[in-house]
């Protein structure tokens, strides 16, 4: 009685370069057949794309979260953007909520506990 026993591989690949530490990098691979020539096509590469962060910091140990200024943006029904600014390099994420209970007794007030 033969069974075949299939198992995760991992795969990993080295590139020497100049990657700096803790850093954000769009990944992209595509592969070639060294016999026939094929080739991996624009749309298959871009759908492969893999979003990671090297090891390591420039500012390990800073605890100061940078100051992010909102310079202006918009909403819509189903997209919301922003234009700002921060102190450091960094990622600025958005986040949208549902408003409820909006009367003209009781009028909208944001506070940090509410976001």
């Amino acid at each position: 009685q033969r069974r075949k026993v299939s198992e995760k591989q991992i795969n990993s690949i080295t590139v020497s370069g100049m990657l700096l530490p803790g850093t954000i990098y769009n990944v992209f691979c595509s592969a070639e057949d060294a016999f026939t020539g094929d080739h991996s096509n624009i749309t298959t590469i871009a759908d492969a794309m893999i979003t990671m962060r090297t090891e390591g910091c420039f500012d390990c140990g800073s605890t100061n979260p940078p100051q992010v200024t909102l310079l202006g943006g918009f909403a819509k029904m189903n997209m919301i953007g922003i234009v700002a600014k921060a102190s450091r390099t960094g990622r600025i994420f958005c986040n949208a909520f549902e408003i409820t209970n909006v009367t003209e007794e009781e009028p909208l007030v944001v506070t940090s506990q509410k976001i």
